[in-house]
């Protein structure tokens, strides 16, 4: 070694030591360097042991404990008895402990840059070309068999973080928190759009680089022609790619309350042992949709990251109104969507579950509204038919008095100058009926312009149903209700006049359903739209297209 190439070394090495000790007098001046060096180990590992971060600090398992002691009286870490040995004690960062961890490595990484910044043009290009191949050769590799973590420890670990997180940055949170808890280099979350055809990317870990040339948060995925979307439709953790093949692997699961939220994807570490390590992640991801949802409460990040155009007015306010997406509940599962023509606003759909009252059991009442009016006026007259609906299953009317109950409402406001059109089912979830115990009672009023087709076994036909006047046309409308002869096992598809009179439209439309006869109903739901979508081109439908798919149980499950 040449005595320059020896100098520029001892300088730059003095440079690095100096920017590490103003990074960490800049992040905790109460956390000392080695106790920094601590929080490293472990946001390495996500969960270590005093004799490991012993030997990877090259100090004495007496110096480690003291210094684990101090971090967590500062609430940085926590100690606990490893299960599988007892006289062990695991080290875990908790979330006071991450975001300090963070600050340091982001203060670290500033000043690095520093040094960077006193070289330019070609020498520069050089040199940070170096830092990245190193970067990515001295990444750390679990060792071999280790479990980055247990999967209930982990769920509760995000749970913590996800309640302190900040709203607006949950998403944000989610991604890194798994990233951390896992070890996983990169982790992304795509939500389902609002026309349930494609994945929409939300967050990913690392965050890009911001500025003019940050990365791309990525592209939109088709849901029907990918592995996320392969995920997403079934419900199950999918692979592509070997564990052996570092850097080339992804697991993508679906994201899941209820309904469907979108899919959350990770590449596993370096030396991670295939089972352990898909089982904290599947179990993660499956944990996440409920802590996401109610982290995100009281602001619109999920509903805005599943737009993929701007919307009206209008569908901003139909939107707003609508029921639940899906509701499972006693045998039974409701899938509904509402496909908006976006320059209109005249549909709308409502589920409910109707607790039992005396002499009657619970039932669940599923609803499509269809207005028949000025598009402009639309929003309200729904509002005013969607209030009316919702108060008089409160006060335990049948069905029939429920439907005429909005009619008298919108008829009392509007004198016949706005209508609606409704197909309003309800399905009796504790039946009385001792001699035909496969058979569920359910009831349907419906106006013109709706269609119920029933589906059992492969077969699917159209249901013959009374019809009845718009509600609102004369506010003294005797309602007609239908008995549906449906068994357990069978499938209703309820459709709004978006779909088309019959003819072509409806032809593709009832084609769909029946294709996906062994789909849950949310798939049913979405295979009918993206037919609808497919067939509608570039312009989008011409109406708004309301659909309800609803699956009874077979006895016995």
């Amino acid at each position: 070694m040449d005595e320059q190439l020896r100098a520029g070394l001892l300088h730059l090495s003095s440079l690095v030591v100096d920017g590490t000790e103003q990074a960490s007098a800049l992040v905790e001046p109460v956390v000392t360097a080695s106790q920094l060096r601590v929080l490293d180990h472990l946001g390495e590992r996500s969960v270590s042991t005093i004799s490991a971060a012993a030997e990877a600090l090259q100090v004495a398992v007496s110096t480690a404990s003291r210094l684990a002691d101090r971090l967590s009286a500062a609430g940085l870490l926590l100690r606990r008895d490893a299960a599988d040995n007892r006289r062990e004690v695991e080290l875990v960062l908790t979330r006071q402990g991450r975001e300090v961890l963070h600050r340091w490595l982001d203060a670290r990484a500033a000043a690095m840059g520093d040094l960077l910044a006193a070289a330019d043009g070609p020498d520069r290009d050089q040199l940070e070309d170096l830092v990245r191949r190193l970067g990515a050769t001295s990444a750390p590799a679990a060792p071999a068999g280790a479990v980055v973590s247990r999967p209930r420890d982990a769920v509760v670990d995000l749970h913590r973080a996800m309640a302190a997180a900040d709203p607006g940055q949950a998403p944000a949170v989610l991604v890194r928190t798994l990233a951390e808890l896992t070890a996983a280099p990169r982790v992304r979350l795509h939500l389902l759009s609002q026309d349930c055809r494609v994945l929409v990317p939300l967050a990913q870990w690392p965050q890009p680089a911001r500025g003019p040339a940050a990365a791309a948060p990525g592209q939109a995925l088709s849901v029907d022609a990918s592995a996320e979307g392969e995920a997403l439709r079934t419900g199950r953790l999918v692979v592509r790619g070997h564990f052996a093949e570092v850097g080339h692997v992804w697991l993508h699961a679906p994201v899941l309350d209820g309904g469907r939220i979108g899919v959350l994807s990770a590449q596993p570490p370096p030396g991670a042992v295939q089972e352990s390590w898909t089982d904290v992640f599947a179990a993660l991801a499956e944990a996440s949709g409920p802590v996401l949802v109610a982290a995100c409460a009281g602001t619109r990040v999920l509903q805005l990251g599943t737009r993929t155009h701007p919307w009206t007015v209008s569908a901003e306010m139909q939107a707003r109104q609508l029921g639940p997406r899906h509701v499972r509940t006693r045998g039974v599962e409701v899938a509904t969507h509402l496909e908006p023509a976006w320059d209109a606003a005249t549909d709308a759909h409502d589920t409910e579950l109707v607790p039992a009252t005396a002499g009657r059991g619970a039932c669940l009442e599923v609803a499509l509204l269809d207005c028949r009016t000025h598009r402009r006026r639309a929003p309200v007259v729904l509002a005013l038919a969607l209030g009316a609906l919702r108060h008089a299953r409160t006060l335990g009317l049948d069905l029939v008095d429920q439907v005429a109950l909005v009619d008298q409402a919108v008829y009392g406001h509007h004198r016949g100058e706005a209508t609606v059109d409704a197909l309003v089912v309800r399905l009796q979830l504790e039946p009385d009926l001792e001699h035909e115990p496969d058979r569920v009672a359910v009831q349907a009023v419906a106006t013109t312009g709706m269609r119920a087709l029933l589906q059992r076994g492969g077969r699917m036909t159209a249901l013959a149903l009374a019809e009845n006047d718009p509600v609102g046309a004369t506010g003294d409308t005797r309602f007609v209700a239908t008995e549906v002869p449906a068994l357990g096992g069978d499938r209703l598809v309820l459709l709004g006049d978006g779909f088309g009179d019959p003819g072509e439209s409806s032809v593709r439309a009832e084609g769909a359903a029946a294709r996906a006869f062994d789909q849950d109903p949310q798939e049913v739901v979405r295979q009918v739209v993206a037919n609808l979508l497919e067939a509608a081109g570039v312009d989008g439908p011409t109406q708004d297209a309301t659909i309800a798919c609803i699956d009874i149980a077979a006895p016995g499950r």
